[in-house]
């Protein structure tokens, strides 16, 4: 499960995810939309992970999951909380 508390690097906030440790990737896709995007990586186990960009004007919001696909149909095994952006200060 990605660390719901943040690493903090310098000025950043680092989230992890470990369920992609030490898969081998298959596939990278992205695809956007208005106002979002995707991100997934394909893993050879037939899992992915996915990550969905909302636009949330000034901010964003980023939405992850852990899916199986070994049955041809998405099957969410593990979902995280949405983390949203910090708004820049000037």
């Amino acid at each position: 499960m990605a660390a719901r508390k943040p690493t903090q690097r310098g000025n950043r906030e680092v989230f992890s995810f470990p369920q992609a440790k030490n898969k081998t990737v298959s596939a990278v896709e992205f695809s956007t939309a208005p106002a979002e995007h995707y991100i997934t990586l394909k893993f050879e186990d037939q899992t992915a992970l996915n990550f969905h960009i909302r636009l949330d004007q000034p901010r964003f919001s980023l939405e992850a999951d852990y899916s199986d696909w070994k049955t041809e149909n998405r099957r969410a095994m593990k979902r995280w909380p949405p983390i949203h952006s910090v708004p820049a200060t000037p």
